[in-house]
């Protein structure tokens, strides 16, 4: 064997390495490439964000808070609960409390920022149920569905009751009292929500200021309403609360 049989097989060895090890460097030059050009990118169009102007760019008006079921809502509520304080659209961030060993913003971006239709209090703010004013669930998309059950989670998490009324058949103040003071009538959802039986509704005279609904049967003068069509509001409040599928994130600078 000669001393050329015995450096060609060295060499082409040496030259699979060196075409290898240069194709995993040119691949792992373009990745890293890549990444910093996105990088780039996202840092760009963060400044960008930035830069504009909270007003100019972002024209605020303003708009009604509440739809027209939950405004019936929250008066049969009144009616029904003098001497509770009824709130509308509160965050669940303001009345439920978190561990923070988890990122808090995770917890806010998933579900903290969403908001309870309207929330029962007692006269030192405690909260004692929500109630959710929905559609009935074939007319929801299942983004919305999603967002609802996770919220319900969360409450029953916590220990607070939470009560589903349909538009188009919310009950009276006799059934609402009952309902949310632990009245009957009531079946859980597959959420966990409670789902007040809204087929029937009392039949119970406007309350007068400090009058109390107490005593009164839910079997009082009620009257069938299934009519979940029916739509006297007209058309809704334009809102832009979660139903934007393209809405990316938005840093909050000092602006």
């Amino acid at each position: 064997m000669t001393v050329t049989d015995t450096l060609v097989p060295l060499l082409l060895l040496l030259l699979v390495i060196l075409v290898v090890g240069g194709g995993v460097l040119f691949v792992r030059s373009r990745r890293q490439g890549g990444q910093g050009v996105a990088k780039r990118g996202s840092r760009q169009a963060q400044a960008q964000a930035e830069e504009l102007d909270t007003v100019a760019s972002w024209e605020p008006s303003s708009t009604r808070l509440l739809t027209g079921p939950e405004r019936e809502a929250h008066q049969t509520l009144r009616r029904a609960l003098p001497e509770h304080m009824i709130l509308a659209q509160v965050p669940l961030a303001r009345f439920i409390k978190v561990p923070t060993r988890n990122s808090y913003a995770e917890w806010m971006r998933r579900v903290g920022g969403l908001c309870a239709d309207i929330v029962v209090c007692d006269a030192t703010s405690q909260v004692v149920a929500v109630v959710e004013i929905r559609n009935p669930i074939a007319r929801d998309k299942d983004r919305a569905q999603r967002r609802q059950a996770r919220m319900d989670r969360v409450l029953e998490a916590a220990g607070i009751p939470v009560h589903v009324w349909l538009e188009g058949a919310l009950p009276g103040p006799a059934v609402a009292r009952e309902t949310v003071l632990g009245g009957p009538m009531v079946f859980m959802t597959k959420s966990g929500a409670t789902l007040v039986d809204t087929a029937v509704r009392a039949k119970v005279p406007p309350v007068s200021a400090g009058t109390s609904l107490e005593g009164l049967a839910v079997q009082e003068g009620v009257e069938v309403d299934l009519n979940l069509g029916a739509d006297t509001e007209g058309p809704r409040p334009v809102s832009t609360w979660f139903e934007s599928e393209h809405s990316g994130a938005a840093p909050l600078g000092p602006r």
